[in-house]
């Protein structure tokens, strides 16, 4: 199923810009929010990500990792990270797989993939995204992008 017109929003949002191996994007999961809890942070939800690399890339993959917070920014994180106090990303176009693991984000890409060619007079202009929920002891993910009009319809605006 495709959603459109969907949003990702969160308040105190943490991120890093990191390349990843897809063998390592556990690990990579794991020391983010290490780091974000050592520099005196609590995670609120889930983990989300944007893949800023091609669908299928599996080596040197770059992301963006983000996670909510309970706190206002402190301090305390090093350069590398960023602190927002509100993050949204609007017009999404979206599914939702069962599952976290490639062949359930593959799945969900070819249903996004799909929607994304019949778009009239939109075109994605976001990396990936990648949204984590429980649900019941169930892990779903939402895969979707942000859309655009295009250019000469914006104009009529």
């Amino acid at each position: 199923m495709i959603a459109h017109g969907q949003s990702i929003t969160a308040k105190n949002v943490i991120s890093l810009n990191c390349v990843v191996d897809m063998e390592m994007m556990n690990a990579a999961f794991t020391d983010f929010i290490d780091n974000v809890t050592e520099a005196g942070y609590t995670p609120v939800g889930n983990i989300f990500f944007a893949n800023g690399g091609e669908l299928m890339q599996t080596e040197a993959i770059p992301m963006q990792l983000f996670v909510s917070v309970e706190e206002d920014y402190h301090g305390g994180l090093t350069e590398e990270f960023n602190y927002r106090t509100y993050f949204q990303v609007r017009r999404v176009l979206q599914t939702r797989v069962k599952g976290m693991s490639q062949l359930d984000f593959a799945r969900g890409m070819e249903a996004l993939g799909e929607a994304v060619t019949k778009l009239d007079g939109e075109y994605p202009n976001t990396p990936t995204f990648f949204v984590f929920t429980e649900f019941e002891g169930e892990i779903y993910t939402d895969i979707g992008v942000g859309l655009q009009f295009e250019k000469r319809l914006r104009e009529a605006f």
